[in-house]
């Protein structure tokens, strides 16, 4: 079995609810990454949300909303996926393809963020070709006319 923890990214870049759009996306740049997590504060660390690109995109960008006006808390997603550092990859692989999620943050029993996996250290740090194309292709699937579209 292997683990979260022997794949994930470890400490992550993340972010406040109080943080503005504009810096998240300067973050984002700064770190090449797509996701930032939303923790609670510094001290606790504890997981409240998580934003993408796609969502400064589309609550954002294409809602013609000022970046430096909107708070991290207001477009982020609440509550999202997450699995823990011992949890099974081949069960995380299950939650990434039922919930089309291209990454997923892993927290510790206090829920403090304390990693993320995404596709790519699936990709690169797993020599599964074969369960990674099919992770990829079902996460990729439209899931709605709209988005079929793009």
């Amino acid at each position: 079995m292997i683990q979260c923890k022997q794949i994930m990214t470890a400490d992550p870049a993340c972010c406040a609810p109080s943080c503005t759009v504009d810096a998240v996306a300067q973050m984002m740049k700064q770190h090449d990454i797509g996701p930032v997590p939303v923790v609670s504060n510094d001290s606790q660390h504890a997981l409240v949300g998580i934003i993408t690109d796609r969502d400064l995109a589309l609550k954002v960008v294409a809602a013609n909303q000022q970046p430096s006006q909107i708070a991290a808390s207001q477009i982020m997603t609440k509550e999202p996926v997450c699995c823990k550092p011992d949890d099974d990859i081949e069960d995380v692989l299950d939650l990434m393809q039922t919930h089309q999620l291209r990454r997923i943050p892993v927290v510790d029993t206090r829920n403090r963020l304390i990693g993320i996996i995404s596709q790519a250290d699936i990709a690169n740090r797993l020599n599964w070709s074969d369960k990674t194309a099919q992770v990829v292709e079902q996460v990729s699937k439209p899931n709605s006319k709209e988005d079929a579209k793009v």
